[in-house]
């Protein structure tokens, strides 16, 4: 009996130990399942249809129809680097302001870029929060470059959003527009490889408050 219950005392303290040792063990987080760190360098831009590197300072030549007149100007478009993730980098594009009535559509908001492909996603708080802390992009981001074409999910003359990518070479057009309506908004960008965003339109139906933005060569 005695032999018994120290056997059982020995495996009891042996039990003990083992539940010690591994809770005192320091804790290291899984990096694949961890959020990606909203400051760290995890990724480095590769995408050739995206500016090739954070500017400043880029000249456009554009077009405004703002009621019934229209509007030439030179104007400088900012690319800002908004943080790095695991699968790609965040960047803001806005140019320059030159009337009150299109501002909110002079920035262009946020762009997600990853290798092969980059996202516009609409600026909010939450949006940055989605990415930070889940790691995953926004249920609103729309894609607007990738190396290959993408066809519209809705036929021709289907009535909603559409959206699709048309590839040719070094040059890749986005084209989105809603034909709910006769006045729907629009909008249309053409990235080059190792420039960038070459092209910017918007507006609606009718040639309406029409914004058209053409990089200006060097």
């Amino acid at each position: 009996m005695k032999k018994k219950a120290m056997k059982k005392r020995l495996i009891l303290i042996c039990f003990i130990i083992i539940i010690f040792t591994s809770c005192s063990k320091e804790y290291v987080p899984n990096e694949q399942n961890e959020p990606a760190n909203y400051s760290d360098n995890t990724y480095n831009q590769n995408q050739s249809f995206f500016f090739p590197d954070t500017k400043e300072g880029i000249s456009y030549n554009a077009t405004f129809s703002i009621g019934e007149g229209f509007i030439d100007e030179i104007i400088q478009c900012q690319v800002i680097s908004i943080g790095n993730y695991v699968k790609g980098e965040l960047f803001e594009i806005k140019f320059d302001n030159i009337n009150d009535d299109l501002d909110s559509r002079l920035n262009l908001g946020y762009f997600y870029v990853e290798d092969d492909a980059i996202y516009k996603i609409e600026k909010t708080e939450e949006n940055i929060k989605i990415l930070k802390e889940e790691n995953k992009l926004p249920t609103d981001n729309i894609l607007v470059c990738k190396n290959d074409s993408v066809k519209d999910v809705l036929s021709e003359n289907e009535k909603g959003q559409h959206h699709y990518i048309t590839a040719n070479g070094n040059t890749i057009e986005f084209h989105s527009y809603n034909n709910q309506t006769e006045t729907g908004y629009y909008e249309n960008m053409s990235w080059e490889k190792n420039k960038g965003m070459i092209f910017y339109k918007s507006g609606y139906g009718a040639g309406r408050d029409s914004i058209e933005l053409n990089i200006a060569k060097e």
